[in-house]
C-alpha cells in the first residue's frame, strides 16, 4: 500500500506543478494585457476557482487519511500508547528547564488527551517556604492526588537559619513530609547552613538539626525495600558528619540516630544511587553495595575514607556506571590490583594534582566501554602527568574529556594527547590574552587531534 501511494503521490505532483504552472502562466498574461479582449476571455476562467476548492479539499482528507495511518503505525505511536515507563522520564526532563514547564505540560498532555498516568505526578518539591504559599500548597496537594498510591520522588529543602533557636526542623514541613515516608522511591535532602561558621556551640546545634532532619526519613517506621536513591546534600559548614546508630560505636562526629543499627542497613541496601556530601554512613556499611551510581563530595576536607575502603566499596558495586569522588584519600604506597569497573560510564574526579589524580585511576579498571570524564582540579602548571595517568589513559576508552577550573589552559591538551580514543574535548574557559590565542595554535599542531573535536 505504501509503495501504491509513493507511485501515485509522484503522478499527482507532477499534475500539480503542470496545473500550477498553467496558472501562473495565465496571471502573468492577465496582469500584460490591457484590452478588454483578452480580459473578458480570462473571466471564463473564473469557473476553475470551484475545481481548485475541491482539489484542495481531497488532498486534505487525504492528508488526514494519511495522519491517521501513519500514528496506527508501530513506528509512530501515540503518546497514550506510550509505555507507562517512557512518559515519566519525558516530563521529568521539563524539571532541567522549570517546574512551570513541567505543570503546563503535563496539565495540557492530559488535557487533550485524557488520560490520567500516576507516574507523571510522582515528583514532588517540598520547602518551609512552599507551604506557607497557599497556591503552591495547591500544586503539592494535586500531584499528590494524581499520583495515586505510586511510589514518590521527593525533594526536601530544609532552612536551618529559621530554626536554629530550638534546632528543630519547621513543624509543619514536618508534618508534611511525614505521611509520605512510606513511598518514598527516590530521595534528595538539602540542608543550607549559609554560612561557614566555625564556632563550637553552633557546630554542635547544626549538627543536632541534621540529625533532626535524617530522623524523619530513616527510622523505624520506614520501610526496608522501598528507598532505591538517596541523595544528601549538607552545605555551608566545615563539618563532615557520620551516619551511625544508637547500637554503633560512638564518634565525635556521628549523627546517631534512635534505631537498631540492622534496621538501618535494612534500609540502605537496596539504595542503586547514592549522591552524599559531608554526611556519609560507616564505610562498611551495606550501603555502598550493588550501586550503580556513587558520588562522595567533601571538599577535599579530611574524611576518613582509606585507599582499602575505597577498593571493597568499588569492588562491591561492579555494574557501577557513575562515579564521582571528592573527597580526600589516604592512598597506601603499595602496589594493589585495579578494580574491574567495565560498566562504568561517567567517571568524575576533584583531585588536586596529578600525583592525587594518578594514585586514584590506578585503582580503576574500566575495561573498554567508553567513558565519559570530567576532571576538576587546579593543577599547577609545572606538574606533567604520570605514568599512572599515562597508563589508564593507553587502556581506558575515554571518548570524551572535559577539564574544569585547571590553572594551565594547556593541560587538557596533555592529557588529550595521552589518549587517542578522546574525541570530544569541551573547554569552558577561554585565553584572556591575544598571545594566548597563538601558542593554542601551535598546540592543535602539536597533539595528535586527527578525529577530535573541541567545542566550548
Amino acid at each position: 500500500m505504501d509503495s501504491k501511494l509513493k507511485s501515485i503521490g509522484y503522478r499527482l505532483e507532477a499534475a500539480l506543478s503542470q496545473y500550477l504552472d498553467t496558472s501562473l502562466a495565465v496571471r502573468r498574461e492577465c496582469i500584460n494585457q490591457t484590452t478588454a479582449g483578452p480580459v473578458l476571455q480570462n473571466l471564463r476562467l473564473t469557473g476553475q476557482l470551484d475545481e481548485a476548492v475541491l482539489l484542495e479539499q481531497k488532498i486534505q482528507r487525504a492528508r488526514v487519511a494519511i495522519s491517521f495511518a501513519r500514528n496506527a503505525s508501530p513506528s509512530i505511536v501515540p503518546i497514550h500508547r506510550l509505555p507507562q515507563t517512557f512518559l515519566p522520564k519525558f516530563f521529568f526532563s521539563f524539571l532541567l528547564l522549570s517546574h512551570a514547564y513541567w505543570i503546563l505540560a503535563s496539565e495540557q498532555c492530559l488535557g487533550s488527551i485524557q488520560f490520567v498516568l500516576p507516574q507523571l505526578w510522582i515528583h514532588i518539591d517540598i520547602t518551609a517556604t512552599l507551604l506557607k504559599n497557599s497556591s503552591s500548597l495547591s500544586r503539592i496537594e494535586t500531584f499528590l492526588s494524581r499520583s495515586g498510591k505510586s511510589q514518590l520522588e521527593l525533594h526536601v529543602q530544609y532552612a536551618y537559619e529559621d530554626h536554629a533557636h530550638d534546632r528543630k526542623i519547621d513543624p509543619s514541613l514536618e508534618k508534611a513530609v511525614a505521611p509520605l515516608i512510606p513511598r518514598i522511591r527516590r530521595l534528595r535532602c538539602d540542608i543550607p547552613f549559609l554560612s561557614y561558621d566555625t564556632d563550637p556551640v553552633d557546630s554542635i546545634s547544626r549538627k543536632e538539626f541534621s540529625l533532626s532532619v535524617l530522623s524523619q526519613f530513616l527510622n523505624t517506621k520506614a520501610t526496608p525495600g522501598t528507598l532505591d536513591a538517596l541523595e544528601i546534600w549538607l552545605t555551608g559548614t566545615i563539618n563532615i558528619f557520620s551516619i551511625y546508630t544508637n547500637e554503633q560505636l560512638h564518634r565525635e562526629d556521628a549523627l546517631r540516630l534512635d534505631m537498631p543499627a540492622q534496621h538501618l542497613e535494612d534500609l540502605l541496601f537496596p539504595v542503586t544511587t547514592l549522591r552524599l556530601t559531608r554526611c556519609f554512613p560507616d564505610w562498611t556499611s551495606k550501603a555502598f553495595h550493588n550501586l550503580n551510581e556513587l558520588r562522595l563530595c567533601a571538599f577535599h576536607d579530611n574524611a576518613p575514607l582509606h585507599e582499602s575502603q575505597l577498593l571493597v566499596i568499588l569492588a562491591s558495586s561492579p555494574q557501577l556506571r557513575v562515579l564521582e569522588l571528592q573527597i580526600e584519600l589516604s592512598l597506601l604506597d603499595i602496589a594493589v590490583p585495579p578494580v574491574a569497573l567495565h560498566s562504568l560510564e561517567t567517571l568524575i574526579t576533584h583531585a588536586r594534582s596529578f600525583l592525587e589524580l594518578g594514585r586514584l585511576l590506578r585503582l580503576l579498571d574500566t575495561g573498554s566501554s567508553p567513558i565519559f570524564m570530567t576532571i576538576y582540579s587546579p593543577f599547577n602548571w609545572y606538574e606533567q602527568p604520570d605514568e599512572n595517568i599515562v597508563h589508564f589513559f593507553s587502556r581506558s576508552n575515554v571518548t570524551r574529556l572535559c577539564a574544569e577550573e585547571f590553572n594551565n589552559f594547556y593541560k587538557p591538551f596533555e592529557l588529550v594527547n595521552l589518549s587517542p580514543t578522546v574525541k570530544k574535548l569541551p573547554l569552558p574557559h577561554q585565553p584572556t590574552t591575544p598571545g594566548s590565542f597563538t601558542a593554542i595554535i601551535d598546540y592543535l599542531f602539536k597533539f595528535a587531534w586527527i578525529h577530535c573535536t573541541i567545542t566550548r
